[in-house]
């Protein structure tokens, strides 16, 4: 088998409604779609999700580097042997910088040919991995810094309604005082059997985040997310080590190598990978392994499609991130929609990962 072509573009599907973190605000999601073909007729998806305001943004960029860097990489190369494509694609990438777009694009090209595997096998991705379960937990996760308290009451209480037993929310007003009330709210709305996770998106600095941080551990906080910037790592640990809340990071890390960073400084108590930013699956099964040989447990970021995948197949998974809005998203444009009951998330049996895009959306959305 050998790959004959590559092809990609863009699907811009805008939001019901905008929604913000501490850093910024969106109200689009462009669904980057990288299509690898084969000889034998199977061909493999991958897909990078970019958000902002503007139909476009950020996604073309994506496209591009896939076109014009990755493309000639891969074309003519047996699919099956994606760690060595893997490893060819970060080798041309060696002069622009490996991190960044190239690693957006190198992980939707690895996670095409994954894709492909599985369907020339017959079997669903996390089979192929070595499956651990079928099924994992879910929590629900908003993006919800900018809405009301009312709103945010009512997107909690929704998910638990659901079945999810544990709810993130966002943090990183101007005014700490905010987050306290909110986080203070949320709890008095879910009570206290249910998990409740919040995410800082680095809005704080070292001293910020534990002053902060030991405020918010009376409202028994099942894990802090970013509290102060990925590049800052020894801030990172000096938080950690101050706060009896663990501290969850690796979203916005590119290698595997970042991880092993963040483990050796003891920075973060629960890793979290994201499939687009950190290498594609191939690399995130090798994050998983590295955190459970410091004996930590993974929950994912975002593409929950994918990461379904990866967390059945290791040890050491905690939960699943829903993100409701951007699952909606997804939805509108692929054939099998995700499926969450309860709370919990099964394995989807198709052979590969399961996510594919149907024509109509493409006809719909496609911008570039």
């Amino acid at each position: 088998m050998k790959i004959i072509e590559v092809e990609s573009f863009i699907l811009s599907v805008p939001l019901k409604r905008t929604l913000g973190n501490s850093r910024t605000a969106y109200n689009v999601v462009d669904w980057v779609v990288v299509r690898v073909h084969t000889d034998e007729g199977i061909s493999g998806t991958g897909h990078m999700g970019s958000m902002g305001y503007q139909k476009g943004r950020g996604s073309r960029a994506m496209k591009s580097v896939v076109d014009t860097e990755l493309k000639e990489v891969i074309v003519g190369k047996d699919p099956f042997y994606i760690e060595k494509i893997r490893r060819e694609m970060s080798a041309k990438s060696y002069y622009y910088g490996q991190k960044g777009l190239a690693a957006w694009g190198i992980s939707a090209i690895d996670t095409a040919l994954w894709d492909i595997v599985g369907k020339a096998t017959g079997k669903p991705l996390y089979q192929l991995l070595g499956a651990y379960q079928d099924e994992l937990p879910v929590y629900g996760s908003g993006i919800d810094l900018s809405w009301s308290l009312e709103e945010l009451i009512a997107e909690v209480t929704d998910f638990v309604k659901q079945g999810f037993k544990a709810v993130k929310i966002k943090v990183g007003k101007p005014d700490p005082r905010e987050d306290i009330k909110r986080v203070k709210a949320v709890r008095e709305a879910i009570g206290e059997d249910i998990h409740l996770m919040v995410d800082a998106n680095q809005a704080w600095r070292p001293a910020e985040a534990i002053q902060i941080g030991k405020r918010l551990e009376e409202y028994n906080i099942y894990f802090l997310e970013e509290p102060v910037s990925n590049n800052d790592i020894p801030g990172m640990a000096k938080v950690a080590a101050a706060l009896d809340v663990p501290v969850a990071a690796g979203e916005m890390e590119f290698t595997k190598y970042a991880f092993r960073d963040l483990l050796t400084a003891e920075a973060v108590d629960i890793i979290q990978p994201d499939p687009m930013r950190n290498g594609g699956i191939t690399e995130c099964m090798k994050i998983c392994t590295l955190a459970d040989t410091w004996n930590l447990p993974v929950t994912s970021h975002f593409y929950i499609e994918l990461m379904v995948h990866v967390l059945a197949a290791v040890p050491n998974a905690l939960y699943l991130e829903y993100i409701q809005v951007f699952v909606e998203s997804l939805n509108e444009v692929v054939i099998h929609p995700v499926e969450i009951k309860n709370g919990m998330m099964r394995v989807p049996q198709r052979p590969g990962h399961g996510v594919e895009f149907s024509e109509e959306a493409i006809k719909k959305y496609r911008v570039a």
